[in-house]
């Protein structure tokens, strides 16, 4: 089946240099067809992430060119002020977009820590807000752009509704240790909000390019897409970005299937 979603990954100094950006463009293209994005951790408390052996505004640019959709985050310190944290990663990120990441209450209890969470979300409406089932389950807010920590979950199985699923960690061929891995979750206008990237403009039908990077074909008659189906293959649309698995009833020459469809599976 063609997973049409968009992975990416998070940056922080626990991941190893350097960093292979072309086999990981790869790696997450290799996951889902949709545009891979990148989260990178830009500031701690107040302090900056340029002090763990990186330069977060230089991997923005990498990244950039490389094609990724990016955004930054800010790991939030329980015992610092939400004002000047948010204040550190506005002067580092500049109007980046941004995530919280809600996760170290320091010495605070969890109703402290709830009531400094909300405090700092309301600096940016627009960001997302990373957490574990445990704080999501306990009523922080998240302004319904949840980015939600689920290890072991299917990609896209989180065990709440989410903008963004961390689904795990793995290693990516061609550049060391160990990556966390997420999936957006949310719709394709809530991702082009968020990375402020416009929608590509819809188009009538796919391109030979994008039939040829999905593996797919296009069905000539309804006959060949009732064969098909009948023969355990996954039909598709094309929804004017995408393709998009179908149930609709079969009309001519609008659904595709594998381009290995005539072998039964």
């Amino acid at each position: 089946n063609v997973d049409t979603r968009s992975y990416g990954i998070d940056i922080s100094g626990n991941n190893a240099r350097p960093l292979n950006i072309e086999s990981i463009r790869k790696y997450l293209y290799s996951l889902g067809s949709g545009r891979p994005f990148v989260v990178i951790k830009f500031a701690q408390g107040t302090y900056s992430s340029e002090g763990d052996g990186y330069v977060p505004s230089e991997l923005v640019r990498t990244f950039r060119a490389a094609g990724f959709l990016v955004a930054g985050y800010l790991m939030d310190e329980g015992n610092q002020s939400p004002l000047q944290q948010q204040a550190t990663y506005r002067r580092l990120a500049g109007d980046l977009p941004e995530a919280f990441d809600i996760e170290l209450p320091g010495t605070l209890s969890l109703y402290e820590y709830a009531l400094h969470a909300t405090e700092t979300i309301s600096l940016n409406r627009k960001a997302l807000v990373y957490y574990n089932k445990y704080y999501h389950h306990n009523g922080f807010p998240n302004h319904g752009r949840l980015w939600l920590a689920d290890p072991g979950a299917p990609p896209g199985k989180a065990a709440f509704p989410c903008w963004v699923h961390q689904y795990g960690q793995s290693q990516i061929p061609g550049t060391g240790g160990n990556f966390d891995l997420n999936v957006w979750c949310g719709t394709d206008a809530q991702k082009a909000e968020f990375f402020g990237e416009p929608l590509p403009r819809p188009t009538y039908g796919p391109t030979l390019k994008q039939l040829k990077k999905a593996g797919l074909v296009v069905l000539s008659n309804p006959d060949e897409a009732h064969r098909a189906k009948e023969d355990g293959w996954p039909l598709y649309k094309w929804d004017g970005y995408k393709f998009v698995p179908t149930t609709d009833a079969i009309a001519s020459s609008t659904e595709f299937a594998s381009k290995n469809y005539k072998r039964r599976k």
